[in-house]
């Protein structure tokens, strides 16, 4: 009886994940007992200010490990001699990196949520922010400020996927040579990502005009400050076409995702 590529991919993931939990309850710790600490330190002895910057260092540290985790995951394949088995399988490299992509965002999303409940604590008890929510809310509705913020998400989620399949990519590039794997997979990564961002760059040049793309600014008063707030009717974001973005965004994962495992499955040597 043929296997389905569903309950291949299902496998997988299930293997893939189970490969990332000791690093995920690690850094799960990490994040907690980090930011209990910093929130104690905060109702105690410290400006709410420090313990909100350490709060942020701690969410920042999230996608990064998630990001190196992507180049390991590659790795520890021939360190472990595991891809003799995988690639051995009845199935393909789509399956195979889309298992990694799906554990890795899992993963980040996980301890993402949880970094990210203790920063916005430490924001929401920061004075200043109450200052700056009012003067916001003073220009637009409560709907159409969480419309922008999830727009923000959404194009760092989608650029965030992108980064992890560019260094799957690279890591990809990097075993198809015996010697200074290490080293290529570092320059590819370079080379591919500034190719990537020149040519999104490039295209939304062309799309980001006035003809295309017009936008009404609204201001308000910060501190005594003018700030100006550019929202484009319909797409918003500073003037800049959300769709397009996304659009872009999938358009370079999809593409760049299709050369790894086209490279996986013919041009690998075992």
């Amino acid at each position: 009886m043929k296997i389905s590529n569903g309950k291949k991919l299902a496998t997988l993931y299930k293997k893939d994940l189970a490969a990332t939990k000791f690093e995920t309850l690690l850094i799960m710790g990490f994040i907690l007992v980090g930011n209990l600490f910093l929130y104690y330190k905060a109702k105690t002895s410290w400006p709410i200010e420090v313990s909100l910057v350490f709060s942020v260092l701690i969410l920042g540290f999230v996608p990064l490990s998630t990001f190196f985790r992507a180049f390991s995951f590659i790795r520890s394949e021939w360190k472990e001699n595991t891809v003799y088995f995988m690639m051995s399988l009845p199935t393909t490299g789509n399956v195979i990196f889309l298992s990694k992509l799906l554990a890795l965002l899992t993963q980040f999303f996980l301890l993402g949520a949880i970094a990210l409940i203790f920063t916005g604590t430490f924001v929401f008890m920061h004075s200043q922010f109450q200052h700056i929510w009012v003067a916001i809310k003073d220009i637009s509705t409560t709907p159409e400020i969480v419309w922008e913020m999830g727009k923000v998400g959404i194009l760092l989620l989608l650029g965030f996927g992108l980064a992890i399949i560019i260094a799957f990519l690279s890591a990809v590039i990097g075993k198809l040579f015996k010697k200074f794997s290490g080293l290529i997979t570092f320059v590819a990564f370079i080379a591919i990502n500034y190719g990537t961002s020149t040519i999104i760059a490039k295209l939304l040049e062309l799309v980001n005009t006035p003809r295309f793309n017009p936008y009404v600014q609204k201001g308000m008063m910060i501190d005594g400050a003018n700030v100006t707030w550019q929202l484009t009717p319909g797409v918003g974001l500073s003037g800049v076409d959300f769709s397009i973005i996304s659009i872009l965004l999938i358009g370079a994962s999809v593409l760049l995702f299709l050369a790894t495992t086209a490279i996986y499955d013919r041009k690998v040597e075992l």
